[in-house]
C-alpha cells in the first residue's frame, strides 16, 4: 500500500473532513479512502455518456415530437385553468366581474 499527500488542501474541507469520519467511527484516513474507493467505483459522466451513445438509438420505442407535446400540454392546462374561471356580467355600472367558483 502507499501513502497520499494533499497540498494546500483547504482548512474547512479539512474540518468537514474531519468531522464526517468522526460521525461515522472512522479515522480521516479510512472515511477519506472508502469516499475515493466509492466515487472512482461510479463511471465518470464521460464514460456515462459514451455508454448511452452505444446504446442509441433503442429500438422499438414511438417516435415523439417534444416540442408540439409540450404545446398540447399547455393548451390542456390553458383550457382547464379558463374552466375554473367563470365571467358573470355585471349592471350597466361596472365592468364585468370575474369570479372565482
Amino acid at each position: 500500500m502507499t501513502n497520499l499527500q494533499i497540498k494546500n488542501f483547504p482548512d474547512a474541507l479539512h474540518r468537514a473532513l474531519a468531522e464526517r469520519a468522526r460521525s461515522q467511527g472512522k479515522t480521516m484516513s479510512a472515511y477519506a479512502t472508502d469516499e475515493l474507493r466509492r466515487g472512482l467505483e461510479r463511471p465518470s459522466a464521460a464514460d456515462w455518456v459514451a455508454r448511452l451513445r452505444d446504446q442509441l438509438p433503442v429500438e422499438g420505442l414511438p417516435e415523439v415530437d417534444a416540442a408540439a407535446t409540450l404545446d398540447r400540454v399547455r393548451a390542456e392546462y390553458a383550457a382547464a385553468m379558463l374552466d375554473q374561471v367563470r365571467v358573470e356580467p355585471a349592471d350597466d355600472a361596472a365592468p364585468a366581474s370575474i369570479r372565482r367558483p
